[in-house]
Protein backbone atom coordinates (compact mmCIF):
# COMPACT_ATOMS: atom_id res chain seq x y z
CA UNK A 1 0.00 0.00 0.00
CA UNK A 2 2.86 2.27 0.86
CA UNK A 3 4.41 1.63 -2.61
CA UNK A 4 1.27 2.85 -4.42
CA UNK A 5 0.57 6.12 -2.03
CA UNK A 6 4.37 6.92 -2.72
CA UNK A 7 3.89 6.08 -6.90
CA UNK A 8 0.53 8.32 -7.03
CA UNK A 9 2.81 11.15 -4.85
CA UNK A 10 6.07 11.02 -7.54
CA UNK A 11 3.20 11.02 -10.28
CA UNK A 12 1.80 13.99 -8.87
CA UNK A 13 4.88 15.92 -8.75
CA UNK A 14 6.37 14.89 -11.85
CA UNK A 15 3.25 16.42 -13.47
CA UNK A 16 3.16 19.91 -11.74
CA UNK A 17 6.35 20.45 -12.81
CA UNK A 18 5.45 19.69 -16.44
CA UNK A 19 2.52 21.89 -15.65
CA UNK A 20 4.27 24.69 -13.95
CA UNK A 21 7.24 24.65 -16.54
CA UNK A 22 5.83 24.24 -19.99
CA UNK A 23 5.51 27.57 -22.41
CA UNK A 24 2.50 25.84 -24.31
CA UNK A 25 -0.81 26.17 -22.41
CA UNK A 26 -1.83 22.32 -21.14
CA UNK A 27 -5.29 21.38 -20.61
CA UNK A 28 -6.26 18.19 -18.95
CA UNK A 29 -9.80 16.65 -19.50
CA UNK A 30 -12.25 14.06 -19.08
CA UNK A 31 -13.64 11.64 -21.90
CA UNK A 32 -16.57 13.97 -21.31
CA UNK A 33 -14.77 17.08 -21.74
CA UNK A 34 -14.97 18.21 -18.38
CA UNK A 35 -11.50 20.12 -17.29
CA UNK A 36 -9.31 19.13 -14.40
CA UNK A 37 -6.77 21.13 -14.69
CA UNK A 38 -4.40 23.45 -17.12
CA UNK A 39 -2.02 26.23 -16.10
CA UNK A 40 -1.61 29.55 -17.95
CA UNK A 41 1.77 29.71 -18.79
CA UNK A 42 1.02 30.20 -22.82
CA UNK A 43 -1.07 33.38 -22.55
CA UNK A 44 -3.25 32.35 -25.44
CA UNK A 45 -4.65 29.10 -26.26
CA UNK A 46 -5.61 27.93 -29.46
CA UNK A 47 -8.44 25.75 -30.42
CA UNK A 48 -10.21 24.85 -33.56
CA UNK A 49 -13.63 24.05 -33.35
CA UNK A 50 -16.20 21.65 -36.17
CA UNK A 51 -17.86 25.03 -37.59
CA UNK A 52 -14.72 25.03 -38.77
CA UNK A 53 -13.21 27.90 -37.49
CA UNK A 54 -10.00 28.42 -35.73
CA UNK A 55 -10.05 30.37 -31.77
CA UNK A 56 -7.96 32.68 -29.84
CA UNK A 57 -8.95 32.17 -25.83
CA UNK A 58 -7.16 34.25 -23.42
CA UNK A 59 -5.32 31.87 -21.09
CA UNK A 60 -5.99 33.41 -18.01
CA UNK A 61 -10.12 34.51 -18.74
CA UNK A 62 -10.41 31.78 -21.18
CA UNK A 63 -12.35 34.46 -23.32
CA UNK A 64 -12.14 34.66 -26.77
CA UNK A 65 -9.87 36.99 -28.58
CA UNK A 66 -9.93 36.17 -31.99
CA UNK A 67 -11.76 33.68 -34.36
CA UNK A 68 -11.09 32.99 -38.20
CA UNK A 69 -13.63 30.96 -40.04
CA UNK A 70 -11.82 28.23 -42.57
CA UNK A 71 -13.09 26.67 -45.25
CA UNK A 72 -12.11 22.93 -43.90
CA UNK A 73 -11.55 21.07 -40.62
CA UNK A 74 -8.44 21.05 -38.34
CA UNK A 75 -7.03 17.86 -38.37
CA UNK A 76 -4.73 18.10 -35.24
CA UNK A 77 -4.11 20.87 -32.74
CA UNK A 78 -3.38 24.37 -33.99
CA UNK A 79 0.11 24.94 -32.86
CA UNK A 80 1.94 28.49 -31.67
CA UNK A 81 5.14 29.05 -33.69
CA UNK A 82 6.90 32.23 -33.02
CA UNK A 83 4.36 35.29 -33.72
CA UNK A 84 2.31 32.62 -35.91
CA UNK A 85 -0.45 29.58 -35.04
CA UNK A 86 -0.75 26.67 -37.36
CA UNK A 87 -3.58 25.02 -38.22
CA UNK A 88 -3.16 22.38 -40.42
CA UNK A 89 -6.64 21.36 -43.13
CA UNK A 90 -8.55 18.31 -43.64
CA UNK A 91 -7.83 19.80 -47.24
CA UNK A 92 -4.30 18.89 -46.84
CA UNK A 93 -3.07 22.99 -46.62
CA UNK A 94 -1.18 24.08 -43.59
CA UNK A 95 -2.50 27.86 -42.81
CA UNK A 96 -0.69 30.39 -40.71
CA UNK A 97 -2.44 32.92 -38.93
CA UNK A 98 -0.58 36.10 -37.06
CA UNK A 99 -1.68 36.19 -33.59
CA UNK A 100 -0.51 39.44 -33.31
CA UNK A 101 -3.25 40.84 -35.75
CA UNK A 102 -6.05 38.94 -34.45
CA UNK A 103 -5.63 35.76 -36.86
CA UNK A 104 -5.20 37.52 -39.87
CA UNK A 105 -4.24 34.58 -42.37
CA UNK A 106 -0.79 35.48 -43.74
CA UNK A 107 -0.24 32.54 -46.17
CA UNK A 108 -1.73 28.52 -47.49
CA UNK A 109 1.11 26.17 -47.92
CA UNK A 110 -0.13 22.79 -50.13
CA UNK A 111 1.42 19.90 -47.84
CA UNK A 112 1.24 17.68 -51.04
CA UNK A 113 -0.13 14.55 -49.54
CA UNK A 114 1.62 14.73 -45.98
CA UNK A 115 0.87 15.77 -42.68
CA UNK A 116 3.33 17.64 -40.05
CA UNK A 117 5.67 15.19 -38.51
CA UNK A 118 6.06 17.16 -35.53
CA UNK A 119 6.18 20.80 -34.36
CA UNK A 120 6.87 23.50 -36.07
CA UNK A 121 10.21 25.56 -35.12
CA UNK A 122 10.94 29.04 -35.61
CA UNK A 123 14.25 30.60 -36.09
CA UNK A 124 14.26 34.01 -36.86
CA UNK A 125 12.10 34.45 -39.89
CA UNK A 126 11.68 31.59 -40.88
CA UNK A 127 9.21 28.57 -39.35
CA UNK A 128 11.15 24.71 -40.03
CA UNK A 129 8.56 21.67 -40.72
CA UNK A 130 9.20 18.00 -41.18
CA UNK A 131 6.18 16.16 -42.70
CA UNK A 132 5.54 12.71 -43.00
CA UNK A 133 6.68 12.13 -46.62
CA UNK A 134 10.14 12.64 -45.24
CA UNK A 135 10.49 16.58 -46.89
CA UNK A 136 11.65 19.44 -44.28
CA UNK A 137 11.26 22.60 -45.33
CA UNK A 138 11.71 26.17 -44.36
CA UNK A 139 9.70 28.45 -44.91
CA UNK A 140 9.56 32.25 -44.10
CA UNK A 141 7.62 33.19 -41.79
CA UNK A 142 5.56 36.12 -43.22
CA UNK A 143 5.37 34.90 -46.41
CA UNK A 144 4.92 31.59 -46.76
CA UNK A 145 7.58 30.89 -49.34
CA UNK A 146 9.66 28.25 -49.44
CA UNK A 147 13.27 28.62 -48.90
CA UNK A 148 14.33 25.77 -48.41
CA UNK A 149 13.36 21.47 -49.01
CA UNK A 150 15.21 18.66 -47.86
CA UNK A 151 13.45 15.32 -49.42
CA UNK A 152 15.11 12.76 -46.64
CA UNK A 153 13.76 9.67 -48.53
CA UNK A 154 11.92 8.16 -45.70
CA UNK A 155 8.94 8.99 -43.34
CA UNK A 156 9.41 11.07 -40.49
CA UNK A 157 7.34 10.68 -37.46
CA UNK A 158 8.83 13.63 -35.35
CA UNK A 159 10.71 16.97 -35.13
CA UNK A 160 11.89 19.70 -36.20
CA UNK A 161 13.90 20.02 -33.03
CA UNK A 162 17.11 21.81 -31.75
CA UNK A 163 19.42 19.68 -29.25
CA UNK A 164 21.44 21.98 -28.60
CA UNK A 165 23.28 23.28 -31.85
CA UNK A 166 22.00 19.94 -33.83
CA UNK A 167 18.75 19.88 -35.94
CA UNK A 168 17.24 17.08 -35.67
CA UNK A 169 14.07 14.92 -37.25
CA UNK A 170 13.12 11.86 -36.56
CA UNK A 171 12.45 8.34 -38.97
CA UNK A 172 9.05 6.23 -38.55
CA UNK A 173 11.73 3.34 -38.76
CA UNK A 174 12.70 5.08 -34.82
CA UNK A 175 16.55 6.28 -36.15
CA UNK A 176 16.84 10.21 -35.65
CA UNK A 177 18.22 12.40 -38.56
CA UNK A 178 20.27 15.21 -37.83
CA UNK A 179 20.19 18.32 -40.49
CA UNK A 180 22.86 20.25 -39.47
Amino acid sequence: MAAAVNAVAESEMRKSAIMESSLDAIITMTERGDIIDFNLAAGKLFLADASPRLVMLDAASLEPQATRDLDSPVVSRPQPAGPLVLAELKSGTLIACDVSKKLEELWRLPLGGAWLAGPALTEGEQTIIALTDGRVQWVESRSGTVAKTIDLGQQLASGPERWGALLIVGTQAGTLVVLD
